[in-house]
């Protein structure tokens, strides 16, 4: 929306344009019902795909052939690491997977290597996705979709930055509760330095 207020005014907006979802209590309802998670739990929203793999996936499924790794994605084991940094100091720690269809053998590798994860590709609507946000401390996720959804539901989010400009098309509006953490590549970013930005909110 600013930018289309860029391109025909020429002016910079006066305040921070903002968007949101409007999920019912009937979404709300059904997500929770799909986490199934204990009380005390503090559950770690993870987008550990991203449009390029989903996109490339849905045509190599025909093959058989599944490719696990994109320049915009970051690494599955980091996603790993990352989870197990967590679980040392949050036995209570579940972690939710995001993503559709096509990134769900991403989740399955996941799920195999970390316990206490809640794997939701390929389970949710856009209505249902964005009452999942609501029921989680943070968000880590790569530039995608679910980036934006995240912003529009005012979830604290971490989103991972390699090859794309964080400025053109990163978390909008800039805000305290999202942070950006960038590399040349996505190899460059440490899942110790992830770690260290999640355990923000979970104090």
């Amino acid at each position: 929306m600013a930018f289309i207020h860029l391109l025909f005014d020429h002016t910079l907006p006066t305040k921070k344009l903002a968007y949101t979802l409007f999920p019912t209590e009937t979404h709300t309802r059904s997500i929770i019902a799909k986490l199934n998670a204990p009380e005390a739990a503090l559950l770690i929203g993870l987008h550990i795909g991203c449009h390029g793999i989903a996109k490339m996936n849905f045509f190599r499924k025909l093959v058989g052939v599944r490719k696990t790794q994109h320049r915009k994605l970051w690494p599955l084991q980091n996603f790993v690491a990352l989870a197990q940094l967590i679980q040392k100091k949050h036995p209570n720690a579940y972690f939710v997977l995001t993503g559709g269809e096509p990134e769900k053998h991403l989740a399955n590798a996941f799920n195999a290597q970390v316990s206490q994860t809640i794997n939701l590709c390929g389970k949710t609507n856009t209505l249902e996705l964005a009452a999942l946000m609501k029921q989680l401390r943070c968000y880590v996720c790569s530039d995608t979709g679910t980036m934006h959804l995240g912003c529009a539901m005012n979830v604290p989010l971490i989103a991972l930055f390699g090859p794309t400009n964080a400025i053109r098309t990163g978390p909008y509006p800039d805000a305290k509760h999202r942070q950006v953490i960038s590399g040349k590549d996505m190899l460059k970013i440490t899942p110790e330095e992830v770690a260290q930005a999640v355990e923000t909110w979970l104090n």
